[in-house]
């Protein structure tokens, strides 16, 4: 990584030569300056005796030299521009005659870098703007994020720069396809009657997604792509159309007049009483006497198993009388019914029957 940066430094401008006419900024380092810098110039010149002045870093010094232009002056003196280094002359530049030339080196700083997390040491020019570093960064890591930092801010030797490259996770997701619901009318149903034909079940959508990260913070995020690997399965559901035949109506005497019922049902017949013995509770419980349905219990509150008799239907037992199922019991279930009475020993004396159960109309 090191070596990556000081590459682009020493390509991108690392080493400055600046003209003493302000021309533009040429790359320049000892190892790829060509040989002829360093032995150009006439005979004549290079064995006329002239005074040097160098400026290194703010030391002045005077030298006397034979060398004709400014790379063969550095060379015999053992100047050496490193990377960050900055000449205000360009290396192939000669020297005039009766002309002092002033020769100035100003030395680069070195500031620290960081790239995610990862840290090394970079020298740059002296007067670099934050810009340029963070130019120097992208040039060898692609796009970078950075806080806080002005690009047109000055440079301090031995500042620390934190940068963070984007990284990105890709996500595989199921997402529902909702079914839909067909309605078909049949003919064979009767009105107000429906019978699901078919369930329905929802489809399966495989949505493969990218988020970027940076710094464990999520920023972005993109579809990468969207595939249905199961289609959904629609909901059919048949509506009956037929005109129902009329119900059959039947009639019995009974002590208490003839009466028409629907449907004869044989049941198991049990009675049972408001108290703690039929239903563990007492006067002055929470809901005392009351049954499943709210209605308050009396002679002719029957207790059903509501898959079999629907509560709130009338009915007449036998040997009990009218009655209407508005109660349920743990233990009713399937063709019992139990038989509500006032007093436990009336509710003992019924005991256990077959009766028969009509359903009135």
């Amino acid at each position: 990584m090191k070596k990556g940066i000081a590459a682009l430094l020493a390509v991108s401008g690392a080493v400055f030569v600046i003209s003493s006419i302000a021309t533009p900024v040429y790359a320049v380092t000892p190892l790829t300056m060509p040989d002829r810098l360093l032995t150009h110039g006439s005979s004549t010149s290079a064995q006329r005796q002239r005074d040097v002045r160098v400026v290194d870093n703010g030391i002045t010094r005077l030298y006397h030299t034979f060398a004709a232009n400014v790379a063969d002056f550095l060379e015999e003196s053992g100047y050496v521009l490193e990377i960050g280094d900055t000449i205000n002359m360009a290396m192939d530049e000669r020297f005039i005659d009766n002309y002092i030339p002033r020769i100035v080196i100003t030395r680069g700083v070195t500031v620290n870098v960081k790239i995610d997390g990862e840290e090394q040491s970079l020298r740059i020019p002296a007067d670099s703007r934050i810009g340029h570093v963070i130019a120097l960064v992208e040039l060898e890591y692609g796009e970078v994020y950075f806080h806080n930092l002005r690009r047109s801010a000055p440079v301090e030797p031995g500042q620390t720069f934190e940068f963070y490259r984007p990284t990105s996770h890709t996500f595989t997701s199921n997402m529902p396809i909702p079914y839909e619901v067909q309605h078909n009318y049949d003919p064979t149903i009767n009105i107000g009657e429906e019978v699901v034909v078919q369930e329905g079940e929802p489809g399966v959508t495989e949505i493969v997604s990218e988020i970027i990260m940076l710094a464990g913070i999520r920023i972005d995020s993109r579809l990468l792509s969207e595939a249905v690997m199961a289609e959904p399965i629609d909901r059919v559901i048949a509506v009956g159309t037929r005109n129902p035949a009329p119900r059959p109506r039947f009639e019995i005497p009974s002590a208490e007049g003839n009466f028409a019922f629907s449907r004869q049902l044989t049941m198991t017949a049990t009675a049972y009483t408001a108290g703690f013995e039929s239903t563990g509770k007492r006067p002055g419980d929470p809901g005392y006497g009351i049954t499943a349905s709210g209605m308050r219990v009396q002679h002719g509150v029957v207790a059903v198993d509501p898959s079999v008799i629907p509560l709130g239907t009338p009915l007449f037992i036998e040997g009990y009388g009218f009655a209407v199922a508005a109660d349920t019991g743990s233990a009713i279930r399937g063709y019992k019914i139990d038989l509500f009475m006032y007093n436990v020993q009336d509710a003992l004396n019924f005991g256990r029957r077959t009766v028969n159960v009509f359903i009135l109309e």
